[in-house]
């Protein structure tokens, strides 16, 4: 098994391929995280468990929220979001699985894609033009 590095050439950052990855993963990740953290707290105190999996799990939820807020500030600023999509983004963060949705509904609405408004379209989506397009 080889391990490739992660391809983050000007093309994929220029598209926001790159943000849009970041987003879209910290986000379920954080989903799968709080699924393992709410399962280690059953364990531990309705069944009178061991402590041990809340430390494993709540340490792991403790870094992919970071990665999530960075990644939400991130895609706010790359893909140039209404004023409030990154306080909702954030909001959404702390309560337990409605990143995921949040994720799925920023996707449907295109704001995950380069070029998503213009000041032409009084903040609607739009289809850029292609850059091999002739000038005449």
């Amino acid at each position: 098994m080889t391990i490739r590095p992660i391809d983050v050439t000007t093309q994929s950052l220029s598209t926001g391929r790159f943000f849009r990855r970041a987003f879209r993963s910290a986000s379920l990740a954080e989903g799968i995280s709080w699924a393992g953290l709410i399962a280690a707290l059953i364990i531990k105190y309705p069944l009178s468990g061991n402590p041990f999996g809340v430390t494993i799990w709540g340490w792991i939820h403790g870094v992919v929220w970071l990665a999530v807020v960075a990644a939400t500030i991130a895609a706010a600023i790359r893909f140039r979001w209404p004023w409030w999509a990154l306080p909702a983004g954030l909001v959404v963060s702390v309560l337990p699985f409605l990143s995921v949705p949040f994720d799925l509904w920023m996707e449907r609405t295109g704001r995950l894609r380069a070029g998503w408004r213009s000041s032409r379209s009084g903040g609607r989506p739009y289809a850029p033009m292609p850059s091999s397009a002739s000038k005449s």
